[in-house]
Order: C-alpha cells, then sequence, then structure tokens
C-alpha cells in the first residue's frame, strides 16, 4: 500500500519558539499561557542560567522577559541574547516604568519595552511579538540587534556621502596596497540593497543585500574573515562569487 504524500496549503507555517524568563512563576504561566496555541513553542526559564542553557540549546524567533531573575536583570540577559542570537525579538515586559529601570550597564542595547501594568498588556505583548516575528520571517538574511538604529545613523550620512567619495576612494586603495588584494571596496549597507560607494578592481554599483557577504559582516563589532567563499554554503553560489571566481572576503564594519 502506497502513502501518499502530505500536501500543505501555503498557509501552513512552522512554529515560532519562544522564551519566557522571570523569576515569578505566576508571571511565567500567565506570559507563557498568553503565547500557547498552534503558533507557538514556549520554554520558560527562572534564571539567566537556565535561560543561558536554553539558548544554546535552541533558536527563538522571542524572548520576553521580566525585568527582576534569580541571577541577574531583564536587560543583562537580554544582552546575552543579543550576543547568541542577534536575529531573535527582545522584548522586556515588566511593572516598572521606563524611568525606573537602569540602563547605565548596557547603554547601547536596544529592545522592545511593555510596561505590563498598562491596558491590555497582554494584547499589546501579543501584537508586538507577533509583528517582530513576522518582520524577520520575511528577511532572507539575519539582521543585526541594532539595525533600525544603524539605518537611522547611516540615513544621516547619506546627504554628505558624495563629499567625501575621494576619501572612500583614498581607503580602497590603501586596503589594496596594505593587504595585497585584488579588490577593494566600501558599501553602505542600507536596508535592502548594498551602495558601493568606492571600488578598485572591479565595477560594482548597487547589489542587492541577500546576496552580500557585507550583510554577514555588519553582524560583527570587528573584523569579518572567510577564507574560502566557495566552501561556505552561505556564499558559495552567490552570482558574484562565481561570476568573478572570487575566494576570500575579509572586512570591518
Amino acid at each position: 500500500m502506497s502513502i501518499p504524500p502530505i500536501q500543505l496549503s501555503e498557509e501552513t507555517r512552522s512554529t515560532a519558539w519562544i522564551l519566557v524568563v522571570s523569576a515569578d512563576e505566576g508571571w511565567r504561566n500567565q506570559v507563557g499561557g498568553a503565547f500557547g496555541g498552534e503558533e507557538y513553542d514556549v520554554a520558560t526559564a527562572s534564571s539567566m542560567a537556565t535561560a543561558r542553557h536554553q539558548l544554546g540549546q535552541q533558536f527563538f524567533e522571542a524572548v520576553v522577559t521580566d525585568s527582576a531573575l534569580l541571577d541577574g536583570t531583564g536587560l543583562e540577559l537580554l544582552a546575552e541574547v543579543r550576543a547568541q542570537q542577534p536575529d531573535a525579538a527582545c522584548v522586556l515586559y515588566t511593572d516598572l516604568d521606563s524611568a525606573a529601570i537602569d540602563t547605565s550597564e548596557q547603554p547601547d542595547i536596544v529592545i522592545n519595552y511593555i510596561n505590563e501594568t498598562q491596558p491590555n498588556a497582554l494584547e499589546v505583548l501579543l501584537n508586538e511579538v507577533e509583528t517582530m516575528v513576522e518582520t524577520r520571517a520575511h528577511t532572507s538574511y539575519p539582521l543585526p540587534y541594532d539595525e533600525d538604529e544603524r539605518l537611522a545613523v547611516l540615513d544621516r550620512y547619506l546627504d554628505v556621502v558624495s563629499e567625501v567619495a575621494i576619501s572612500f576612494k583614498h581607503l580602497t586603495r590603501t586596503a589594496e596596497e596594505e593587504l595585497d588584494v585584488d579588490v577593494s571596496f566600501v558599501g553602505l549597507v542600507g536596508r535592502y540593497t548594498e551602495d558601493i560607494v568606492a571600488c578598485r578592481g572591479i565595477d560594482w554599483g548597487v547589489l542587492n543585500r541577500e546576496e552580500t557577504v557585507c550583510t554577514y559582516g555588519v553582524l560583527e563589532d570587528g573584523p569579518t574573515v572567510i577564507e574560502d567563499l566557495t566552501a561556505d554554503p552561505r556564499f558559495e553560489r552567490l552570482n558574484f562569487v562565481t561570476e568573478y571566481n572570487l575566494r576570500s572576503y575579509a572586512g570591518a564594519p
């Protein structure tokens, strides 16, 4: 007897993993229960140590945390989430007023803050997480944890790019000479494209972001080095790699 294959409709989608963290068991049950249903799989943790272990075992589309944990704070946890899983949506869901949250130790972290004492707070939380998860699901490349902030800063510089173009050209020449490479360039990684503002050894203009190596480079604070692009499944079939017979990549944000 032959078994017919399962036919999946276009509406079928896999569930999203949500990590819910708080020292308060009642809080965990309430928030975790709100994500019940077919769309989400929920894991819970009462401490940073437990959450850290789970982050090492499972990718989470979103992490929702209270401000108070058994061995740290919600902000400290979300800083670790950003470092380990930069694509995960991060939400601080707490009864503390935003002015009462000490951000001095994590000044650069960008998260979503929702006050749980506001009207329909759980509904607001569910809608916020759903929006963030769907936004990331439609992105074919990873996003830095500070993507919105990064793009806002980039936008402020776009008007002066032409004024400093000569400096970019000098930079590409220096890179070509000091590193003894055939190709060097400076690119501005925008929301959907990378604008090559200076280039030596190759003729590039605007590239689709999903087809660039730099979209992975901006995930790091320091240099990104890939010795063999053709051996990396993320890049081995990219058009510019095969067309120009490129092999190695080194870049810094």
